[in-house]
């Protein structure tokens, strides 16, 4: 598989989808449907963004693919996938870590990208529980 595949038929799918069942989870759980948006906010580095407001409190989760130029790395042909989630600005978990950028110019570089996108997914149920608790819900 090469970059463009992984990005279109596996990542962009895979990060749509998982962001799309936070958001379901969240309407089911009591926050309101027009409270929360989807979208890509980076089309450079690949970025996925969930807002949730509820009162106060906003919640933002974002899944991106950043090339490691982008990074300050000096190696081309490298990327890496963050996850984060915060509530008002601050980090609320840790339950993934990005590790290291990857290739995505070789095979083996993009079954890495493939395995850090299942961990990011393996993540996700934590991710629900923290945002809903953040939320109130």
């Amino acid at each position: 598989m090469d970059y463009q595949t992984f990005v279109t038929t596996e990542l962009i799918p895979r990060l749509t989808a998982a962001l799309g069942a936070m958001k379901t989870t969240l309407v089911t759980s009591g926050v309101l449907a027009s409270k929360i948006t989807v979208e890509e906010v980076d089309s450079t580095d690949l970025r996925y963004r969930i807002t949730a407001v509820r009162g106060n409190r906003t919640l933002v989760a974002y899944i991106e693919l950043t090339d490691n130029l982008h990074l300050g790395g000096t190696i081309p042909g490298q990327a890496i996938l963050t996850l984060w989630l915060e509530g008002n600005g601050t980090q609320i978990t840790h339950a993934y870590s990005a590790g290291i950028p990857q290739s995505y110019m070789d095979s083996a570089g993009i079954d890495a990208l493939l395995a850090k996108l299942a961990q990011i997914e393996g993540a996700f149920p934590e991710l629900i529980t923290k945002a809903r608790a953040f939320l109130g819900v």
